[in-house]
């Protein structure tokens, strides 16, 4: 393998998360802002890529326990140098869905919530080896103390 292929790295991420509940709709509805940067720094040149996020979203409570929260996500992947197996640089676009429930005291349990989350993110690379496509549902039971 050539060393600018080596894919161990060290990964850095910074998040910036902001909501919005505006005062007309008697806060029902919080509108989400979301911003991620990520710099992949692997040991090999050509497998080192900066990430970019932007992603929107909306919660809201369902009930006086049930709240859903719904996301979109698009975004950008650029790897610094070019693949020599490929003869190019790999530049991919990112999209994303996720949609989360959370259910505060499930059948009357004091303390207790779960969470369901189901979500869809698709990397469309130009070359198709990089292509990714991801569905993930995830069931959570928690417990507050």
């Amino acid at each position: 393998m050539q060393d600018s292929l080596k894919r161990d790295g060290s990964r850095h991420i910074i998040t910036l998360e902001n909501s919005y509940t505006p005062e007309f709709g008697k806060g029902e509805f919080t509108y989400l802002f979301n911003t991620s940067i990520e710099n992949y720094d692997a040991k090999g040149d050509a497998s080192t890529y900066n990430k970019i996020m932007i992603e929107l979203g909306i919660t809201m409570d369902v009930t006086e326990n049930v709240n859903m929260t719904l996301i979109a996500g698009l975004g950008s992947k650029e790897y610094d140098k070019s693949n020599p197996e490929l003869g190019k640089t790999v530049d991919a676009d990112i999209s994303s869905l996720v949609a989360v429930v959370n259910w505060d005291k499930p059948f009357e349990y004091k303390s207790v919530y779960t969470t369901f989350k189901v979500g869809y993110e698709e990397e469309d690379a130009n070359v198709d080896f990089y292509d990714k496509e991801s569905i993930f549902t995830l069931l959570s039971l928690g417990y507050k103390f």
